[in-house]
């Protein structure tokens, strides 16, 4: 009576298709966030490290620093991270990748830009 719909492709063709039409789609933004995810996880995973004992103690100064766009943005609005939460290290750190791309996606459409201005 009903025809049969494959609902799992219809959804995934509509959902590929609208997102190919908002998100740019950048290998050298692809390839930046990665190296940025790579490099903030493992400062991270170093800075909750204990170290030894000493008069001063600075956990947490090297993931401020790597996330500091977003961890400044954050202590503006009131809303400073936890940087022994993993629930706030992932939002921060998400949100930088975030950036990350978006900043690369620029500078690439900048760059062919610039390519395309001078090769004339």
């Amino acid at each position: 009576m009903f025809p049969r719909v494959n609902v799992l492709a219809l959804a995934a063709s509509t959902t590929s298709s609208a997102l190919a039409s908002w998100v740019p789609r950048s290998t050298f933004g692809l390839v930046l966030a990665t190296i940025y995810l790579v490099i903030a996880v493992s400062v991270l995973v170093m800075d909750r490290k204990e170290s030894g004992g000493g008069w001063i103690t600075l956990h947490g100064m090297a993931t401020y620093v790597i996330t500091l766009p977003i961890s400044l943005l954050r202590e503006m609005i009131g809303m400073k991270a936890n940087y022994r939460s993993n629930v706030d290290m992932a939002f921060t750190i998400g949100s930088c990748v975030a950036l990350v791309y978006w900043v690369a996606v620029g500078l690439a459409s900048v760059g062919r830009w610039l390519s395309a201005l001078f090769s004339r």
